[in-house]
């Protein structure tokens, strides 16, 4: 294989092939030369600038198109549009158009005539064509290629098939990968840069297999699809070629080496396993040994060292350990490397389970690349190891070639380009999932191209197993001695029995702070309106399972005994449809019941005392009626599957169908326990989403889940295993472990079976951190709040001038806010991105790490997982301690059993997640910055005290609103 390009690996995803990272390497200086027969002819590249997003309401202030033959650019047209109204100042702030630019521009139809003879009958391209097209069309003459949509080829889509392998198919992504330089978010900027993006897309689409993209010109034959010409020409004469995915999954593993064998599975710890001694660990951090060579500058730190020690213990006393590491230790590689070295000492598995996929990538594609180089170079013998994930994060092949050739002219356009991105990549890639292939997958439903492990065909697939994505990857797991795999699958696995995973005695469970959240998920049972209606029209559909069961019953000999035990489950389908629907509109109600609509998503709890109501008898009387059809229909539908089993060509449809029975029968469960609600080892709660609509209806679910899942992991989880070892940064409350071994359930084992250590970060890691207390911030709901917090957070922003990192508990609170100091920052000249506000989580991510002067507005998903190195990050800001919220359902039903719940629960896990937040601070020794807490709650509640006693290694200062300014400034240049 060739050596993997250090440039372009910075925008391709993790895990890429070092061949195919060094094709695309080449790509740009390829483009300068390549040929491309007809499509070197003149043709138009554009783009627009507009209003908003919304085409209905919005409209165009600018208009930018070049016309280009080879590499030439032969005339251009750029024009400012008149809008008719004021352009947003967010627009504004995006583009540097402002009302003065447009004042004396022509209006949107004048200046869509002058591109539509500007453009004359040429090929237009834009990135992202739909939305461009969707403003243009509405002034376009009917005749104009303006008008037709197949006129227009998108490059975005374009891009997701040709370059499947870059980590974003936006246009500052890939003129940044490729050195094209790029505009400014105005239009002829953009035009320029897209022009010489086009040729490299080009090359691109012709390096994948030409058999290939001649299949994928034939998806969907009967639809005007702008792309299927240009896939088809650089098919050439393949165009017409037979394609088989069996023979490019064969070609993709010829370059596979040979494995090792399968480990064994030390059941029994009677075995006799080599230990990973004192001596060997301390050698392998010294700046000679294995861990010395996989950093530069690398300086032992006696922390990762008492970690290693401490797992090599565990692992060798087949005993637990909680091992809570500071900010500061590096965990990761201080359980990686005797985790490595047990694995390979005694030819056994250790799995690694993470919450987040930034850790578990990290470790896949960074971490244990090293280690296994550094072990190589130490001791001649490679360490294998692989990240294993659950059905649905790989496509199935045989069920995307079926849903593929299935395609028919009422398929999506996104749907057919999904389809083909999905076949690219697989064809660049190895070993992969669909969580790394850059696409949402958002217009097509999951469940057409992956699998569940009943529809799983095994041994009678013609891909099982080795050419399969998912039985491939579990094939090398029992032939790696590191498994990577997340908190989902591994709690999943145990609900199963330990049916999914090989097995594995020995465990290291990082961000093991979430770890009890996951578990109950994944021991929940939850009945949600839209799987419910995907189910049934899966089965009842025009083109559902049972419909093709039913013409397929036609045309085998005997099947007509068939169409009896079809008919009838054909019958019940659309009275349980109705019913769903009838059952989910009364639960709606449930939410005025609860804590009312003032967030966006309720959850209200089902008690005894909402189980005595009127209301719950009619949600009862539906979800009963629901559950007698849904029973019909389960018990119509086995009658067929027992009478299909019999002949051959239903192999197909009767695993789908013993798939959709065991989800009937889930559902049946699920609801039984939900109406019952006498187990009490459940507690009970509607989700309810405040939004109107049927979209919205349709997202409203029930739930049972498990209240205690300590009692579960005591019971299933540390008895399969030799020695777990259980780390995060923030898994103690002050110096005690107490809530947390509770809440795993390490409390319910025999004394001695575990321990729990504290690890602090080397002397002086936090002395470049500050920590400041508001002491005159009113209380949350105190009058005067609103105000006061708006001023704090305006003076910390001034003060310091970027790299402020805000974390609301509230998405409502953080709107009012970001809108009452926009105005502000923008004329002070700060950068102010928020959540939510136009952009996602990858490109505020982006966009915030890399830019010094700005400052982000955040929610949840941002207090954890988390990194923005060096004076990216220079202050953490919590407004408000993350209590939960007082109508959460698990939180009322502990507090219905225990009088002292807030205490024992609550309290502590919002110390946790506020030590979370403030470990996005400082991430190294080089960091510094200042942790604000703002809420007065710390000086006025008695736990304020416990709050601040979790920080006591930090220390912290008093400081009043009108100050803050004044202290964050006298320290900004010192950062």
């Amino acid at each position: 294989m060739a050596e993997p390009v250090p440039h372009i690996s910075r925008y391709i995803i993790d895990g890429t092939d070092d061949d195919v990272a060094a094709s695309y390497a080449t790509l740009a200086e390829r483009a300068r030369t390549a040929s491309f027969g007809l499509l070197e002819r003149e043709y138009v590249v554009l783009d627009t600038e507009t209003t908003g997003l919304n085409v209905d309401e919005e409209e165009l202030i600018e208009i930018a198109a070049v016309i280009v033959s080879g590499t030439d650019v032969v005339d251009t047209l750029q024009t400012f549009v008149y809008p008719g109204k004021p352009i947003p100042d967010i627009i504004v702030d995006l583009t540097s158009i402002t009302d003065d630019d447009v004042a004396d521009a022509p209006d949107p139809a004048t200046a869509v005539a002058w591109l539509e003879e500007f453009v004359g009958d040429r090929m237009l391209i834009a990135h992202n064509a739909r939305f461009d097209w969707g403003f243009i069309k509405r002034y376009a003459s009917k005749d104009s290629p303006l008008y037709k949509r197949a006129c227009w080829i998108d490059t975005v889509s374009l891009s997701r098939i040709a370059l499947p392998r870059l980590i974003s198919h936006d246009q500052t992504t890939m003129s940044d990968a490729f050195g094209v330089p790029r505009g400014n978010h105005r239009a002829i900027g953009d035009v320029e840069a897209l022009a010489k993006l086009w040729r490299i897309m080009l090359v691109a689409l012709g390096d994948l297999p030409h058999d290939a993209l001649g299949f994928m010109a034939q998806l969907a034959p009967g639809l005007e699809w702008p792309l299927r010409h240009l896939i088809k020409q650089a098919a050439g004469d393949r165009a017409d070629a037979r394609f088989s995915m069996q023979a490019l999954r064969d070609h993709s593993l010829s370059r596979e080496t040979a494995s090792a064998g399968a480990l064994i599975d030390p059941a029994s710890t009677l075995l006799d396993l080599a230990s990973v001694t004192r001596e060997q660990v301390e050698e392998a951090f010294s700046p000679d040994g294995i861990v010395g060579k996989m950093y530069e500058r690398f300086e032992a730190r006696p922390e990762q060292i008492d970690f290693a020690l401490d797992v090599a213990q565990a692992f060798h006393d087949s005993t637990h350990r909680v091992i809570e590491a500071g900010t500061g230790v590096g965990k990761s590689i201080s359980y990686l490397l005797p985790a490595a070295l047990f694995a390979k000492r005694n030819r056994v598995r250790v799995g690694i389970a993470t919450k987040t996929n930034n850790l578990l990538d990290q470790l896949m594609f960074r971490e244990l690349p090293l280690l296994r180089d550094a072990l190589l170079d130490e001791t001649g013998s490679e360490l294998t190891f692989i990240a294993l994930k659950g059905y649905d994060h790989y496509p199935c092949l045989r069920k995307l070639m079926r849903f593929a050739r299935e395609m028919d002219e009422e398929t999506s356009e996104y749907d057919i380009v999904t389809v083909c991105a999905v076949i690219a990549s697989v064809a660049q890639s190895t070993w992969g999932d669909l969580d790394s292939l850059g696409s949402s997958l958002s217009g097509l439903a999951r469940p057409k191209i992956v699998c569940t492990s009943e529809e799983c065909l095994h041994g009678k697939c013609s891909f099982f197993p080795r050419r399969c994505l998912l039985h491939g990857a579990r094939r090398r797991a029992n032939e790696s001695e590191i498994i990577v795999t997340n908190h989902a699958l591994l709690f999943r696995d145990m609900s199963m029995a330990q049916g999914i995973m090989p097995p594995i005695r020995y465990w290291i469970v990082d961000e093991a702070h979430g770890m009890e959240e996951e578990a109950r998920d994944q021991f929940s049972l939850e009945v949600r309106a839209s799987d419910t209606m995907t189910l049934l029209h899966k089965l009842g559909g025009s083109q559902g399972l049972l419909r093709q069961m039913q013409e397929a019953a036609f045309g085998a000999e005997g099947g007509t005994a068939l169409l009896g035990p079809i008919g009838i489950a054909l019958e019940a389908i659309p009275t349980a449809e109705g019913l769903v629907d009838a059952l989910f509109e009364v639960v709606r109600d449930l939410a005025g019941s609860g804590s009312g609509r003032s967030y966006s998503i309720s959850e209200v709890w089902i008690n005894d005392e909402l189980r005595d109501s009127e209301l719950w008898d009619v949600v009862r009387v539906a979800g009963v009626s629901l559950l007698e059809h849904v029973d019909k229909l389960a018990r119509a539908c086995r009658n067929v599957l027992s009478l299909a089993e019999q002949y051959d060509e239903f192999t197909e449809f009767n695993v789908e169908l013993s798939s959709a029975v065991m989800r009937l029968a889930e559902l049946i469960e699920g609801l039984s326990l939900v109406l019952d609600g006498t187990n009490d080892d459940y507690f009970y709660y509607a989700t309810i989403r405040n939004e109107r609509g049927d979209r919205s209806r349709r997202s409203d679910s029930l739930h049972a889940a498990l209240v205690d899942m300590g009692g579960v992991l005591s019971e299933r989880f540390f008895p399969e295993t030799n020695s777990a070892v259980l780390t995060s940064a923030t898994v103690a409350v002050g110096e005690s472990f107490d809530y947390f071994v509770h809440r795993v359930g390490l409390d319910r084992l025999d004394e001695g079976m575990w321990e729990t250590r504290h690890l602090e970060p080397s002397e002086g890691f936090y002395d470049n951190m500050r920590m400041l207390v508001v002491s005159d911030l009113p209380e949350p709901r105190a009058k005067g709040y609103d105000e006061a917090l708006i001023d704090l957070v305006r003076e910390v922003h001034l003060g310091l001038r970027g790299g402020i990192l805000t974390l609301f508990t509230n998405k409502r609170e953080m709107l009012a806010v970001y809108e009452a100091l926009r105005p502000l920052m923008k004329a002070e000249g700060i950068e102010l991105l928020c959540q939510g506000v136009g952009k996602s989580k990858r490109v505020l991510t982006d966009e915030f790490t890399t830019k010094e002067d700005s400052c982000l507005f955040a929610l949840r998903t941002f207090w954890e997982g988390f990194d923005a190195p060096g004076r990216t990050l220079r202050c953490v800001l919590l407004p408000k301690l993350p209590f939960s919220r007082p109508d959460d359902p698990l939180y009322q039903e502990r507090n219905a059993r225990q009088n002292d719940a807030w205490k024992a629960f609550v309290l502590p896990q919002a110390i946790i997640d506020t030590r979370q937040a403030a470990g996005r601070l400082i991430r190294s020794r080089n960091d510094a910055g200042f942790l604000i807490l703002g809420d007065q709650r710390l000086q006025s509640k008695w736990y304020g005290k416990v709050f601040l006693k979790s920080f006591a290694s930090i220390g912290g200062e008093m400081v009043g609103i009108a100050d803050i300014a004044d202290v964050l400034a006298a320290s900004r240049e010192m950062m």
